[in-house]
């Protein structure tokens, strides 16, 4: 394997915003350097559509998080292992530059001996660069995702440790994403040692079934870490949610999260009856989208449209601070089912709050 070296990206001149979205105006004005734009891309295969090309050059998109693979634990090997590594099967965005996240399972480092987490590390940043090297890539920024634990903490900080130290000898800088509650307790939750953080400005309520807020985003539970946001110690990203996805509950107990299936699959099915306009229930037991689903299943739907992507990126704007060096604002996530709900236009009133 030829040793990995990412090259520097020269800068892209800047595209033209038809006037029609120039006209729209931002949230709100903090008088910094515009926002990196950025979106995730978090499917197993990579693979954009002509249209997912075109929202990326329009809206001046550069860089694009792409979910290289998850390293999970193997029980009966007793070692760490990737699982489910993305693979590339079209082209990219020419204008926007690649970050590979790699997600970790916490029982990696519930399992992992102490003496064992360099040499995963040395796995790791080879398995990324091979990734990058076989699909002509190159990158300047690394992204670790692992919602942390007390216990958890330890292995992976000492890993983000061994990481930054090969990606500083790359010229690559070390990320890592953080929750809320990470960010609103760091003296209890620890900082973790990477260059910056992405603050996942989602994901923040409890998944059940049933009614009650949603888990993905409200404003109520938003409110009770934003005051904190200005304060935490490390230069901080954000990302926010843009998607939806349906929680699969049997005799209230949740079995699974559906990213696939939403309301337009679920209304007007005569296998499923609706309880409210965000539930259904299954009224047969049969396969539905390879899914087994038993008579009297229940399916919430949980779905980020634009006007509440829109008040999420207000509230989150207005409690960021001055940032520490230049932001990057990430939207959750690009897929074809999204782009059913959302415009062009609706993109662009959420990055313009924090121009």
């Amino acid at each position: 394997m030829r040793l990995f070296r990412p090259v520097q990206f020269p800068r892209l001149l800047p595209l033209l915003l038809p006037a029609a979205l120039i006209a729209l105006g931002p949230c709100g004005c903090t008088g910094h350097e515009p926002p990196r734009r950025a979106f995730y891309y978090w499917k197993t295969r990579v693979e954009l559509t002509p249209p997912q090309v075109k929202l990326l050059e329009r809206l001046q998109v550069d860089r694009l998080f792409i979910r290289f693979f998850d390293v999970g634990w193997d029980a009966a090997a007793g070692q760490a292992v990737p699982v489910a590594p993305c693979q590339f099967d079209g082209p990219l965005a020419p204008t926007a530059e690649t970050v590979p996240v790699i997600f970790f399972k916490n029982q990696v480092f519930q399992n992992l001996p102490p003496d064992r987490v360099s040499e995963l590390a040395r796995q790791v940043w080879q398995k990324t660069g091979r990734m990058a090297d076989a699909n002509t890539l190159t990158f300047r920024e690394l992204q670790l995702d692992c919602d942390w634990t007390e216990n958890t903490r330890s292995g992976f900080f000492s890993l983000a440790g061994h990481l930054r130290r090969d990606c500083a000898a790359a010229g690559v800088a070390l990320s890592a994403t953080v929750r809320l509650h990470q960010v609103k307790y760091p003296d209890r939750t620890g900082l973790p040692p990477v260059d910056r953080v992405t603050l996942m400005f989602y994901n923040m309520g409890r998944i059940q079934s049933g009614d009650g807020p949603m888990s993905i985003y409200n404003s109520e539970d938003a409110r009770r870490y934003t005051a904190s946001i200005a304060a935490y110690p490390l230069p901080l990203d954000l990302a926010l949610p843009a998607f939806g996805w349906t929680i699969h509950s049997r005799a209230g107990r949740v079995l699974e999260l559906l990213t696939e299936v939403g309301d337009t699959d679920l209304h007007g099915n005569k296998d499923f009856r609706p309880l409210s306009p965000d539930r259904y229930m299954a009224l047969r037991s049969f396969f539905f989208r390879g899914v087994y689903v038993m008579a009297g299943d229940e399916f919430r739907v949980e779905s980020v449209r634009p006007e509440l992507a829109l008040e999420a990126a207000r509230l989150a704007a207005s409690a960021m601070g001055p940032p520490k060096g230049r932001l990057t604002v990430a939207l959750f996530d690009l897929n074809e089912r999204n782009l059913g709900l959302y415009g062009p236009e609706e993109y662009e009133k959420i990055y313009r709050c924090f121009d």
